[in-house]
């Protein structure tokens, strides 16, 4: 059904400002993409990567560009559910499924050659890794947190206000839910060493 909403009249309206900078951007070479990008510290390079590769195996054009957010998107929806699930129970997760799935905004993004439906996806796979981390003290989730936030900083700045409030959320309830200081130290240092780079 997410996927249906996504893609409805996923071409109808041509390209826009900020789809026309991804657009040319993605079009050039790999090193000329990298080289405007360090250039423009504004956009981090994940989603830019991504859309040129998408590009490569489906073709240039403004439904291709938008249906690799489209894909995000609907993805979103089962990963809230598992988020939801994790949380509370089934229900909720069901509602909370179906309602982003009819979310105009999430559409609206999902429909957008930018990386909101990415980051969208990956800030649900990080809280979701993260909780799990807490609740079952397993280092796989650690770990699998620790990727995704890369990920997620590699996507959009804005997702560092999740990363913080999760970390802030960790260290608030360490009594409850301790982590050990060297899961903190060495996903701490990842994080900050991808964020530098």
């Amino acid at each position: 059904m997410g996927l249906r909403f996504a893609c409805y009249r996923l071409d109808h309206e041509s390209y826009w400002g900020d789809e026309v900078f991804a657009f040319a951007l993605v079009k050039s070479s790999w090193a000329g993409m990298h080289a405007a990008m360090v250039k423009d510290v504004v956009h981090p390079p994940l989603h830019y990567y991504l859309l040129h590769e998408w590009f490569r195996w489906f073709g240039f054009g403004t439904l291709q560009g938008r249906l690799l957010s489209a894909v995000f998107g609907t993805l979103a929806i089962p990963a809230l559910y598992g988020l939801a699930k994790l949380l509370f129970d089934r229900e909720t997760a069901l509602v909370s499924a179906l309602l982003l799935a009819v979310s105009h905004l999430s559409i609206q993004y999902s429909q957008e050659a930018r990386a909101y439906a990415q980051l969208l996806l990956l800030t649900i796979a990080a809280s979701y890794f993260f909780l799990r981390a807490l609740k079952e003290q397993r280092s796989l989730f650690w770990w699998l947190f620790i990727a995704s936030a890369v990920l997620v900083e590699y996507t959009h700045y804005f997702g560092l206000l999740t990363l913080i409030s999760l970390a802030a959320f960790g260290v608030l309830y360490q009594r409850t839910y301790p982590i050990p200081r060297s899961w903190w130290v060495g996903g701490g240092l990842i994080v900050a060493a991808f964020l530098a780079a």
